[in-house]
């Protein structure tokens, strides 16, 4: 198996993970309303990186009549397993948030799993 451990640590940059809670992810309150449970967030140092070659921006734009959207895709190499999709991991750098939109399992391989992230941003806002 190959060792990731020393690049995941050297190219780390602060993130956040706002992991579900329980194994159901909420409860019912007294007046019967689903309340989502909220674990305390995960702080991790590991890469996110663009997708594809080192030419790749990370970011384009899209325009309509609403205004213009920063869409956002990053590569996030974790040594977390088993992130859920739509899971929230937000860059502390940049300010961004970004949901795990799907992702590629390489624990048994390397030790890693690689999760894809997109984000869309208006007026600095994730949408």
């Amino acid at each position: 198996m190959f060792d990731f451990d020393d690049m995941i640590d050297r190219w780390g940059i602060p993130l956040e993970i706002e992991m579900g809670g329980g194994n159901d992810g909420g409860h019912y309150d007294e007046s019967g309303e689903w309340v989502a449970d909220k674990a305390v967030p995960l702080k991790v140092n590991e890469p996110l990186l663009p997708p594809g070659t080192n030419a790749s921006p990370g970011t384009y734009y899209t325009g309509n009549r609403g205004g213009m959207l920063d869409v956002w895709d990053m590569d996030w190499y974790s040594k977390q397993p088993k992130i859920a999709d739509q899971t929230e991991v937000k860059d502390l750098e940049r300010g961004i948030t970004y949901r795990v939109a799907k992702k590629s399992d390489y624990q048994p391989y390397a030790g890693i799993t690689i999760y894809n992230l997109e984000a869309v941003t208006t007026n600095g806002k994730t949408v």
